[in-house]
């Protein structure tokens, strides 16, 4: 776990306004939600769309290791950016790890209970200072969220 940029994801992300903030998509707009809005990656601070935490803590990280994490898709013409794989590398979280530290910070099932960037900030400080809360690892073994819901309500 990368705990200094987890902390610097909680701080900037706490400062971004609310109609600019999603939880249920990253910053891409195709059908699977990896696309980057333009093919330029150093327009981030011009894309304008509503993102979550992984999409807009992207410009927290260098033009260097953005580009790494993009590819070309030759069968689509774009450039594709993978965000899961940025995520894991800036974090040190493991996005294909069921309820894990990476679902408790970053998972798009969130956007049904807390769709907040409060709440999001919240929940990477509480990974931090007290680790990945029990019930929530110990709850659901499937890595289905939406059961996780009625638990977080009694956390908060």
């Amino acid at each position: 776990m990368n705990r200094e940029n987890l902390l610097r994801m909680a701080e900037f992300i706490a400062n971004i306004p609310q109609e600019k903030f999603d939880m249920e998509v990253y910053m891409g707009t195709n059908l699977n939600g990896e696309t980057m809005p333009s093919n330029d990656i150093n327009e981030l601070d011009n894309c304008g769309s509503v993102g979550c935490v992984i999409g807009h803590c992207m410009k927290l990280d260098t033009l260097e290791s953005l580009n790494a994490h993009t590819i070309f898709d030759s069968g689509i013409n774009i450039r594709v950016f993978r965000f899961d794989a940025w995520s894991r590398n800036f974090t040190g979280l493991n996005p294909n790890q069921s309820m894990g530290a990476w679902d408790w910070c970053f998972s798009s099932g969130w956007a049904s209970c807390d769709n907040t960037p409060t709440g999001a900030s919240k929940r990477i400080k509480y990974l931090l200072e007290h680790g990945l809360p029990h019930k929530f690892i110990d709850h659901n073994p499937n890595g289905d969220l939406d059961e996780f819901v009625k638990l977080y309500e009694i956390m908060k």
